[in-house]
């Protein structure tokens, strides 16, 4: 995957109202190291993740284009590995709240995703 100068970053929140929606070609999903003395891995720690992944791809359908980096708790992300494609719903502010496989690929995925809504709770 050519790395953008510039990439999407978003970070998982419980519960939002979607102002973009994109479709991710998965290029990678690795657990999210513990840092230094395991710092990143403490949920005392405003911001951290419980068991959190960070998942890179493309943008091929949706709002823009080019890298998105997402982190992500383990428990809520679908089982995708690179290749995959992954949709994802955030707010203005770079926060992600909803994430599905889409049913559909290729050219499909567009419609599918314009029409995509999160089930309720989320």
């Amino acid at each position: 995957m050519a790395q953008s100068s510039n990439p999407l970053s978003l970070t998982w929140q419980w519960g939002g109202t979607p102002d973009h929606r994109v479709a991710v070609r998965v290029a990678t999903v690795e657990k999210q190291g513990g840092g230094l003395f395991g710092i990143n891995a403490s949920p005392s720690i405003a911001g951290n993740l419980p068991d959190a992944r960070i998942v890179t791809g493309e943008i091929f359908a949706g709002e823009g284009g080019g890298t998105v980096v997402l982190k992500i708790p383990a428990h809520e992300l679908p089982a995708v590995k690179a290749g995959d494609v992954l949709a994802i719903m955030y707010t203005q502010d770079h926060h992600a709240f909803c994430v599905a496989v889409p049913p559909a690929g290729g050219e499909a995925v567009a419609g599918w995703l314009a029409a995509w809504t999160c089930p309720p709770g989320a």
